[in-house]
């Protein structure tokens, strides 16, 4: 009987116009924990629409949005959107330079330049975009490189000590603070990460709205 009353009552909420499902993409670069206290949120007010989330890497997230496999997307944009494409700014995200504790580069003097860098192997996680130009980001021109599927998988290649690089600053933080990693001063730091939300412009239900308004107050984790 109470499953028969919560399926009427979410009948006649989306017959008042909410989305039977909304899709969102967000770049690993946030961390969820925020994220699902939000959809906490959004799920105790009883609001009926089903939620999808996926993660992607560099410009997965927004070719999902234009690909219309996401309806909301936190993602970087680029300098000239398309014009259907409405989007505000959300967080800058920093990141630290870090190696394992026995990786040989955190002997080396500081700050360690770019050549000593790329004396080493670097981890980078591979865009998950696949129609879109492929990008990187991090340590250029490297000359052993240990490619990886996710920002999860690239945290835990440099805590085992097979590659160095760049990671999310809250990413790293817990392994920083009981010495699993150890953060270097680099000549060349990577410049923080602008992300912002996207969602298609038009007519947007009252659930892409409510995540909208929400992710503004958001702190990501």
């Amino acid at each position: 009987l109470d499953q028969a009353a919560a399926l009427e009552r979410r009948m006649r909420t989306l017959g008042r116009g909410w989305e039977p499902s909304l899709r969102l993409c967000v770049n690993e670069l946030v961390g969820l924990g925020a994220l699902f206290a939000l959809v906490r949120e959004f799920q105790d007010a009883g609001h009926p629409t089903r939620l999808r989330i996926d993660t992607g890497v560099l410009g997965g997230p927004w070719e999902a949005l234009l690909a219309q496999r996401a309806d909301l997307a936190i993602c970087e944009v680029p300098p000239a959107p398309p014009s259907d494409i409405a989007h505000a700014p959300l967080w800058n995200v920093g990141f630290v330079f870090a190696v394992s504790p026995d990786h040989p580069l955190a002997r080396a003097p500081q700050p360690v330049k770019p050549a000593e860098i790329r004396r080493h192997r670097v981890v980078v996680a591979a865009d998950s975009a696949v129609s879109m130009p492929a990008r990187s980001s991090g340590v250029a021109n490297a000359r052993d490189v240990l490619t990886v599927g996710s920002l999860a998988a690239k945290f835990e290649a440099q805590l085992a000590g097979l590659g160095v690089g760049f990671l999310p600053a809250a990413l790293a933080a817990p392994a920083l603070a009981d010495g699993r990693l150890v953060a270097l001063r680099v000549a060349s730091p990577k410049p923080r990460v602008a992300l912002s939300m996207a969602w298609r412009a038009a007519a947007p239900g009252p659930a892409l709205r409510w995540f909208t308004e929400r992710l503004g107050a958001l702190q990501p984790a």
